[in-house]
């Protein structure tokens, strides 16, 4: 457990107004003494311990900081525990439980910042759709955030959910103004700067090197596939694209390593082509593109907890599959196989033979929970 007594002593003294050489004299060390303490370079004397706690009018435990290291262990595990029910995609126990940490801790800033998530999209965890369910709430934690919180990420996490919910509100203003709060430089990301810390060719380099080129090739894939769908092209014109899209990301990941993209982009835009393939009539190339959809999403579901990846331009990137959010509580597979169902049941397609076959095949493999 860590104590936080270096920084109890430096406060409690700033708070009486206290000098370190008057401190010093009180306690009969020198000033130099009391300096190492404040830096954390030394603890003081066991028998200090008392004197000092008496001198600043406080309890030892309070001194030594010993409540806010037990704080700090349950706020780690309100935050572990979130974690882990929003990789299982049990979005409103997540809620809950936040709700509960943040009584608790009302002014723990990482709390904070999960539970604004919350508040942004309880209602429609499923679309990620800002409800506006807890409006002024989010609003004047957020606000709170910006206005008094030091640290970057909740500070982020607060412009990126009030933009989002004014946006959803159709205050145009308002939304623009937080986004605009963000940094200007597009290449000037946290993950940009660190590969640019170290020497090109170095294996530090090439480890953050190749971490962001994981990440902008599966931004740049789900730009075009976003685009297609969006669009006014015709369905052969979106297969297109979005085949290219997914050729693209086979060239970098030539060693067939998606890891955690099998499900979020490998699976879901076979599943989009296939989609299209049955607008035009063309039912035998849509079954290929379900088949090869399910394939990933079974593929998704056997990942181990470290996914690691091979291929040379994303060589030894890892995820956490433990880490990663969810909107549903199943594994991919069951996801898909209803969202397949509810797009073809009832319908030509979903009616043939060979659709059921595939359906079959893959229904052994569904899990309620992940």
């Amino acid at each position: 457990m860590n104590l936080y007594i270096a920084e109890n002593i430096r406060r409690l003294r700033r708070e009486r107004d206290i000098t370190q050489e008057k401190l010093a004299e009180r306690v009969g060390v020198t000033t130099q003494a009391v300096s190492k303490w404040e830096r954390g370079d030394a603890y003081p004397d066991i028998t200090l311990v008392l004197p000092l706690a008496s001198y600043f009018g406080v309890s030892t435990d309070e001194l030594l900081g010993l409540d806010t290291a037990k704080n700090e262990q349950k706020i780690m595990e309100y935050l572990a525990e979130n974690t882990r029910l929003a990789n299982r995609g049990r979005n409103d126990e997540q809620f809950e439980l936040l709700r509960r940490a943040h009584g608790e801790f009302p002014n723990d800033w990482r709390i904070m910042a999960e539970y604004i998530w919350c508040l942004n999209y309880d209602g429609s965890f499923d679309t990620l759709i800002p409800s506006g369910r807890h409006s002024a709430e989010l609003t004047r934690l957020s606000n709170r955030i910006l206005d008094e919180c030091t640290l970057d990420e909740p500070s982020y996490a607060a412009m990126l959910e009030l933009a989002t919910h004014y946006a959803h509100a159709g205050d145009m203003e308002k939304a623009t103004a937080y986004a605009n709060r963000f940094p200007a430089q597009p290449y000037c990301t946290r993950a940009q700067i660190t590969e640019w810390l170290y020497d090109t060719g170095s294996d530090d380099w090439f480890a953050h090197h190749r971490a962001n080129l994981r990440r902008d090739a599966e931004n740049l894939a789900f730009g075009i596939v976003t685009a297609a769908n969006l669009g006014t092209e015709p369905p052969r014109e979106k297969i297109r694209l979005i085949q290219g899209a997914l050729d693209l990301l086979s060239a970098i990941f030539d060693d067939g390593d998606y890891g955690a993209m099998y499900d979020s982009v490998f699976a879901n835009f076979n599943f989009i082509i296939a989609y299209y393939h049955v607008e035009l009539g063309e039912f035998d190339a849509a079954l290929t593109h379900i088949e090869r959809g399910f394939a990933c999403a079974k593929a998704y579901d056997e990942l181990p907890e470290i996914a690691r990846h091979t291929s040379y331009l994303v060589r030894g990137v890892e995820t956490d599959m433990r880490k990663i959010w969810h909107q549903y509580t199943g594994n991919a597979v069951s996801l898909r196989l209803s969202e397949q169902e509810t797009r073809y049941g009832g319908k030509p397609f979903g009616e043939t033979d060979a659709y059921r076959a595939v359906i079959g095949r893959y229904e052994p493999f569904a899990q309620p929970n992940k």
